[in-house]
């Protein structure tokens, strides 16, 4: 059977869907990267943190000023590196690099930066 003879396929024939459909997937985006907030990213912070889609890198003890939740947080952090000082593990810890960042679950980027915000004016 001679292939180059063939007419080429209806538009509406499944097998071209299948094939549309397969090229669309391949050209789809992956997963974008995170990206630094331009206001909260600073570089002599201490804590990274992952907000949605955005790194905040922030200092810790202004985190802590309030008693809130990241007091908490932070002190079983120091608990848990204190005992994996013990011991030979090099890993990077949770929070002290962009590929680490401490993950915070349930607030947009915009409300995160609005808390920043008030945190800092303190």
């Amino acid at each position: 059977m001679d292939h180059d003879n063939h007419p080429a396929l209806p538009p509406d024939s499944p097998l071209n869907s299948f094939l549309n459909d397969g090229m669309l997937l391949l050209s789809m985006p992956g997963p974008r990267l995170p990206s630094r907030d331009p206001t909260y990213y600073i570089n002599d912070g201490n804590s990274v943190l992952l907000v949605e889609n955005t790194l905040f890198k922030v200092h810790r003890s202004v985190l802590t000023k309030d008693k809130s939740a990241f007091e908490t947080m932070f002190q079983l952090s120091g608990e848990t590196d204190s005992a994996r000082s013990d011991s030979s593990m090099t890993t990077t810890q949770e929070g002290e690099s962009d590929d680490n960042p401490i993950r915070l679950q349930g607030d947009t980027a915009d409300e995160f930066r609005a808390l920043l915000w008030a945190l800092y004016a303190l």
